[in-house]
């Protein structure tokens, strides 16, 4: 009786493309296949699907229009497929992350993020970058916050947005959590000295939803920076910080 599903959601696949009236059920069928592809792929990486979760409840959120909601969502999202070991699982699910923050920010009419974050997407998808190559991963960092420090800040930003994806060849994943960290952080510090409050916000607001204390980039922040963290935290709606679901 199982053996005969697959063929039966075939059938009626054909079915739906031969009357053309039926979109939403191919739609349907098509994001089951896919749901359960990523789950075996989830499985085969060692990985629990629930890991998945929060990416695809923004998923659901954004095609639902539920922009803010899917926001707070997509930002859990990023830190938890960054929690996958198999490097090529995850960068794919960093890809569809972006690409999903990508239509959010489309959606709220912020044009200039949403590039970024396609970007992002198309970096992360890349074949052309290989577990060996010959700058070290972490060399982005080092050369934005030698920029920031130099009051570069523009180049600083450019830097670490490099950083975000080459600090995906970093090992094990404690590592790459750490300096992703370091990376978010000195993009909150580099945008507020470029007087881009709502990027650093944002930035804010990606931290906590992994650390809820900001602890990190507390320590790092001048008096004017810390002030903002904690107006974000002051202001995060509840179920928005890391942890509470």
């Amino acid at each position: 009786m199982t053996t005969r599903r697959p063929r039966a959601r075939l059938l009626l696949l054909v079915a739906c493309l031969e009357t053309v009236a039926g979109c939403a059920t191919v739609r349907e069928i098509a994001g089951d296949v896919s749901n359960a592809t990523k789950s075996v792929k989830y499985k085969l990486a060692g990985v629990d699907p629930a890991q998945r979760a929060n990416l695809e409840r923004g998923l659901v959120q954004l095609k639902a229009g539920e922009h803010t909601v899917a926001l707070r969502s997509l930002r859990r999202a990023l830190w938890d497929v960054e929690r996958i070991e198999q490097r090529s699982l995850r960068l794919e699910e960093l890809a569809e992350t972006y690409r999903a923050l990508a239509d959010v920010y489309s959606n709220l009419r912020k044009t200039e993020w949403a590039n970024e974050h396609r970007a992002l997407a198309a970096a992360l998808g890349e074949d052309a970058r290989p577990e060996g190559r010959a700058n070290p991963p972490e060399r982005s960092l080092t050369k934005a916050k030698a920029a920031y420090h130099a009051a570069k800040f523009r180049k600083a930003v450019g830097a670490l947005r490099e950083g975000l994806v080459d600090l995906e060849r970093v090992a094990p994943t404690s590592a790459r959590l750490g300096a992703l960290k370091e990376t978010r952080c000195y993009l909150v510090l580099a945008h507020f000295a470029l007087d881009q409050e709502e990027r650093a916000r944002e930035e804010i607001r990606r931290l906590a939803a992994l650390d809820g204390s900001v602890g990190f980039c507390q320590q790092q922040a001048p008096p004017a920076v810390q002030v903002l963290i904690r107006d974000v935290q002051a202001n995060e709606p509840p179920g928005a910080k890391q942890g509470i679901r």
